[in-house]
């Protein structure tokens, strides 16, 4: 993976501890403008090793979509997230949540819509739903080493922005946000993903009901074939110039 690794590092070599969401946003633009997108995919896929490593590191996601686990330099993570007929088959529908980090991510390949919501009494919210707060691994959490799920209350929450993100736009989005996806059914869906450091400990989510989660067995686990096949369909869409300022 020569081509990623040695952009990542070109990228965030000045970095000195944490890195903006401004610099997150200015990274993907740049490698955007250079339209090295399609060598990254190549680079990734024609690497056997590379692949089964990556493979071995990512999962289907309790929100419907792969995490796939690239590379990281520093405090900087590269993720790719797809959503596709095989991701949503065993998750439900995306909680209102917030992240642990500050991430920038550039949609490479058809849209969704991200609704982004605030805190507000219960007599001017639009939903009214459980907090729970989700620790990863046990940080924090009474059972160290699991994933962790606690009940804070019932709170309201109030729309406050529902817009549509289509390929080739980035969305910012800081470690406060509260938000949501929604992707349209049947739909390809793929986006490179920067994520910088920790924050916060924990991630709040919002939800009508515990969420539902995909049990932590074989049902996570995403196929180095399906992986393969899935960044080179992506390769092709590019290819195709249905994407043409990335390819």
């Amino acid at each position: 993976m020569t081509v990623i690794r040695d952009a990542l590092e070109s990228a965030f070599t000045n970095a000195n501890g944490d890195v903006s969401l401004s610099r997150l946003s200015e990274v993907l633009s740049e490698w955007k403008t250079k339209r090295i997108i399609k060598a990254f995919l190549q680079d990734l896929v024609s690497d056997e090793e590379a692949l089964l490593s990556i493979t071995r590191q990512s999962y289907r996601h309790d929100n419907g979509f792969w995490k796939i686990v690239v590379a990281q330099y520093r405090t900087v993570k590269l993720r790719l997230h797809i959503w596709n007929n095989l991701s949503r088959s065993l998750a439900g529908d995306s909680n209102i949540h917030n992240h642990r980090w500050d991430f920038s991510s550039l949609l490479l390949c058809g849209g969704y819509r991200q609704q982004i919501f605030s805190l507000c009494d219960s007599d001017a919210g639009d939903l009214h739903v459980s907090h729970f707060q989700y620790y990863p691994q046990g940080i924090g959490a009474e059972r160290v080493g699991e994933d962790y799920l606690h009940l804070k209350g019932e709170t309201s929450l109030r729309l406050i922005e529902d817009r549509v993100w289509n390929s080739p736009e980035i969305v910012a989005v800081s470690f406060t946000t509260l938000h949501r996806i929604l992707i349209r059914e049947d739909s390809f869906v793929a986006s490179l993903f920067l994520q910088g450091a920790d924050r916060c400990g924990f991630t709040n989510v919002y939800c009508e009901a515990e969420p539902a989660r995909i049990k932590p067995d074989e049902t996570r686990v995403i196929s180095t074939r399906e992986l393969s096949d899935a960044l080179s369909l992506l390769i092709r869409m590019l290819s195709q110039n249905l994407q043409q300022c990335l390819s």
